[in-house]
């Protein structure tokens, strides 16, 4: 009996009585091992993927960056199903929503974001807010927007930025600022009050690059909807290189068709002027349509390509009955 006594004592103490030789540390014991980690792998794989891809396609040129873009969709609804249910969701759902914002009018975006919202993770949630703060401002609800900003920038204040946006949107309706800059395209300095087409598009851009030139001719061809004697669009450049961006305006094959006005960066430039008349927000591009009339009244801004040639498009006259 005595020996049996010593053998349990034994089994006891060096822990054979149903425990495990790798006892859980407290490691373990904080972070349980995760029963969803196969798919939260495969979730995490699908998205680097498609981050990298979406980085090869911002290395591309401008026109061949877009068409591939275009052709995301089905990419991202893949990616999106792929991440269902695991922690990788959120950024597969704010992805898909950013590209419909883009690229889709915003068609679907609410959904998409209010989805994000009831995820448990809290992973891009605030940049969802951003997302449909930008959603409001193309919508015309600039007071919705305005109050979400606030609130955003409140919680997160590297997201001040978006509070430009909400002022600028606030512009819609007032007279548009009157400011002289040498034109480089050899047409009146102030286009406002000395242009006679009854509606003047306004681009800023920061300089005449390939990314501006692509911008300058897809708003060209929406302005194109309108006979050439009632559209112009006035571009103005931050650019300090004035030859640089001088020479790349007019070897354009359709610089007829643009004013390029010069905000001086310098000392004694009006840049400053610029931004501030115009309350434009800190990075461009930004856009102002301006309408007929002699006050030239701020009609929208940052409006898509898209969205303009629809505002410019001629009513259908009504058939004779």
């Amino acid at each position: 009996m005595r020996v049996w006594l010593i053998l349990l004592f034994g089994l006891l103490c060096t822990g054979c009585l149903d425990q495990s030789r790798n006892p859980p540390t407290l490691k373990d014991m904080l972070r349980p091992e995760d029963p969803n980690a196969e798919r939260n792998s495969q979730a995490e794989a699908e998205m680097v993927a498609l981050d990298d891809e979406l980085t090869r396609n911002a290395s591309l040129p401008p026109a061949a960056r877009r068409e591939r873009e275009l052709a995301m969709e089905p990419r991202l609804k893949k990616a999106l199903e792929i991440t269902s249910g695991t922690r990788m969701e959120n950024k597969a759902v704010y992805y898909l929503a950013n590209w419909r914002y883009t690229y889709r009018e915003g068609d679907g975006v609410d959904q998409l974001l209010t989805r994000l919202n009831g995820l448990p993770s809290p992973a891009m949630k605030s940049t969802g807010v951003r997302l449909r703060v930008l959603l409001l401002l193309r919508q015309g609800r600039v007071s919705e927007a305005k109050t979400m900003a606030q609130a955003l920038v409140a919680e997160v204040p590297e997201f001040s930025p978006l509070l430009e946006r909400v002022t600028f949107h606030e512009t819609i309706g007032a007279s548009a600022p009157t400011i002289s800059s040498r034109n480089l395209t050899g047409g009146p300095d102030e286009p406002v009050t000395k242009r006679t087409e009854p509606w003047l598009f306004y681009l800023f851009v920061d300089n005449i690059d390939e990314q501006s030139l692509h911008l300058i001719e897809r708003y060209l061809d929406a302005l194109a909807i309108l006979p050439p004697a009632e559209r112009r669009l006035v571009c103005v450049t931050f650019e300090s290189n004035l030859l640089s961006a001088t020479t790349r305006i007019r070897n354009h094959p359709r610089a007829g068709e643009i004013d390029l006005l010069w905000a001086s960066p310098g000392d004694n430039g009006n840049a400053k002027e610029w931004r501030s008349a115009w309350k434009l927000p800190s990075h461009n591009p930004h856009i102002a349509l301006l309408g007929p009339g002699p006050d030239r009244t701020i009609m929208a801004v940052e409006v898509t390509p898209e969205n303009l040639r629809m505002l410019l498009t001629p009513a259908p006259v009504p058939a004779k009955k």
